[in-house]
């Protein structure tokens, strides 16, 4: 069976970030991160350092210079902390703050209209409208706290400047969280009177993505308008139909008999959870389901392809575009 098509150009790297501590490796890849992000035409709008923030809502000064940039972590938004606000070609804004509990947490957001800078400049920025803001990642480990091993950035990066991804790698395994900002394709029949921005953000543990339905976890947050109401909408991705798992599961093993081999098949965007705006969203782009036979880290067709996963041949991993010049992935 053909391979699925690859719809966006990506900049794909692996950045390996050697263990010294958590608050290390987390500088190491939200530095990498930011880094990616304007090289794709992302362009930084606010930053701090959590020493010095904007002078102002007009200061465009990229204060993480470096990964020791993002080091200074908060407990709350009413804190010094690192962090960078960048602006999508599109318009979109993402903020990423180090800001948690525990050295190993980072909050993700974004919104369509944009950031307020706090009195204090150093502290979170909050989004100019507040319903408009729709959390990322946030609280939960997006990097494993296990307190020894590199981890390895794996960072999508559009080249149009629109969307991203990242999944970390360590001891032959993804952990942590997978990390999404993208667009999506609409679905060709939504309801009459229902609009949905063309953009989503999405977080995961990578078991949830990775799983024989790819997950009954809410993955993110989008804002559909329906009758003219706006809502928050929690979205899952989902297989097309409601059958696919207990057909996964029936062929096992021998999917690779089918004309030697693997079945994919592309994943979809649903509402399952908030009343008013419930139904198909539309298409992930550039992500696929595998079969369970794959290990993660596996690549396919000359490295054009690779699984995502957190267990070894247990789950059904999620397939995303990898890079023939990148060759065989970094995992360990």
């Amino acid at each position: 069976m053909a391979y699925p098509t690859i719809a966006r150009t990506y900049n794909i790297t692996q950045t390996r970030a050697v263990y010294t501590s958590l608050l290390g490796v987390i500088g190491d890849g939200m530095y990498k991160l930011k880094v990616e992000l304007l090289a794709a035409g992302w362009t930084m709008w606010a930053s701090s350092n959590g020493t010095t923030g904007p002078t102002d809502a007009s200061d465009r000064t990229d204060r993480i210079a470096s990964a020791a940039d993002f080091a200074t972590r908060a407990a709350a938004a009413a804190a010094p902390q690192s962090y960078f606000v960048v602006k999508s070609t599109r318009g979109d804004y993402v903020l990423v703050t180090y800001q948690g509990a525990t050295d190993d947490v980072v909050r993700l957001s974004w919104t369509l209209d944009g950031y307020t800078l706090a009195a204090t400049k150093t502290h979170q920025p909050t989004s100019t409208t507040a319903s408009q803001e729709r959390l990322i990642a946030s609280a939960a480990s997006i990097i494993a706290n296990t307190t020894s091993g590199d981890r390895i950035f794996q960072i999508w990066a559009s080249t149009d400047g629109l969307s991203f991804r990242m999944a970390i790698a360590s001891a032959n395994l993804h952990v942590g969280l997978v990390i999404g900002f993208e667009t999506l394709t609409p679905a060709p029949y939504a309801a009459t009177g229902r609009t949905v921005p063309p953009v989503f953000g999405w977080s995961a543990a990578v078991a949830n993505v990775a799983s024989t339905n790819l997950s009954n976890q809410d993955m993110g947050l989008f804002t559909p308008t329906v009758g003219g109401i706006q809502y928050s909408g929690a979205t899952r991705f989902t297989t097309p139909g409601a059958g696919v798992s207990s057909f996964f599961s029936a062929l096992g093993n021998n999917v690779g008999n089918l004309q030697g081999d693997y079945l994919i098949q592309y994943v979809g965007l649903v509402c399952t959870t908030t009343v008013g705006c419930r139904g198909v969203i539309g298409e992930v782009i550039d992500m696929w389901q595998g079969n369970a036979t794959i290990v993660p880290g596996d690549t396919y067709d000359g490295y054009r392809y690779l699984a995502i996963g957190s267990a070894a041949s247990t789950v059904v991993p999620s397939i995303w575009p990898w890079s023939a010049v990148l060759g065989a992935p970094v995992m360990t």
